[in-house]
């Protein structure tokens, strides 16, 4: 009874690890690393109504630009006045930062789209790739309400801007914003995206290849194969090439005549 209970416990941690990547980081664990790691810079915009860096809307919504004091958040929006002052944290240069990053959205949008289409978790997370161009903590004082934030990257380092998004903590996850492209040019690409909160970000570029294109690649590859192969002349068994065997027969057969005629 004790072994059949074992095996109960062995077929329950197998099953486990087909739902999560055994060493895929959580947003936790990239939050971790953060703490751990010394910021490029650090930066606290005090909100001043009068300032120029700080425009109210007629909706009573503010924006307050912060493009002045960091590298990649460009300005940061309220839906409301209260703000006093909004504080950035950016880790973009760290190696262990970029990468704990870029395995744990991985892992988010790998099991995320194997719910949502039901395939299998470990082929959606071997074609999902992720690449991380920015890792930010925003924080802000006053008793107000998050609207937009707005981020921008080198262009060098993204390679389809329409796949790129804002990644957001949130809940134990990662959630993907809703981000559109509002400038780019041959410098630097600008992304903005809603949010009702603030925490980690990070600018992320997601490739989920599909599987149907995957195979078609690789009829095609077996095709370019199988053309080249045809294309190569052919060997016999006497290892002289273009030479079947009765052409070899027959000119075996001239050349002994040939010999008979002319012995010297």
């Amino acid at each position: 009874d004790d072994d059949t209970g074992a095996d109960d416990d062995d077929t329950g941690a197998d099953d486990d690890d087909t739902e999560t990547e055994e060493d895929a980081p959580t947003v936790d664990d990239v939050s971790a690393s953060v703490d751990e790691a010394d910021a490029d810079a650090e930066s606290t915009v005090e909100v001043d109504e009068e300032a120029d860096n700080v425009e109210i809307g007629d909706d009573g919504t503010t924006t307050v630009d912060t493009s002045e004091e960091t590298d990649s958040v460009d300005a940061v929006s309220f839906a409301d006045d209260n703000v006093e002052s909004v504080s950035v944290e950016e880790y973009s240069t760290d190696d262990t930062v970029r990468e704990t990053t870029e395995d744990s959205i991985r892992e988010s949008v790998a099991t995320q789209t194997a719910a949502d289409t039901g395939a299998d978790i470990a082929e959606t997370r071997d074609r999902t790739s992720v690449s991380v161009s920015s890792v930010s903590r925003i924080s802000a004082d006053g008793e107000t309400d998050p609207d937009t934030v707005t981020k921008s990257v080198d262009a060098d380092e993204i390679t389809d801007p329409e796949s790129t998004y804002i990644y957001h903590e949130g809940d134990g996850d990662w959630q993907q914003l809703d981000t559109e492209v509002v400038a780019e040019d041959d410098e630097r690409i600008t992304f903005e995206g809603d949010l009702d909160s603030f925490s980690l970000f990070a600018v992320a570029e997601v490739e989920e290849s599909d599987p149907d294109d995957e195979a078609a690649d690789d009829e095609a590859a077996d095709d370019e194969a199988a053309d080249d192969e045809a294309a190569e002349p052919a060997e016999t068994d006497d290892g002289l090439p273009g030479f079947g065997p009765l052409a070899a027969l027959i000119a075996m057969v001239a050349f002994g005549i040939f010999a008979w005629q002319n012995p010297n």
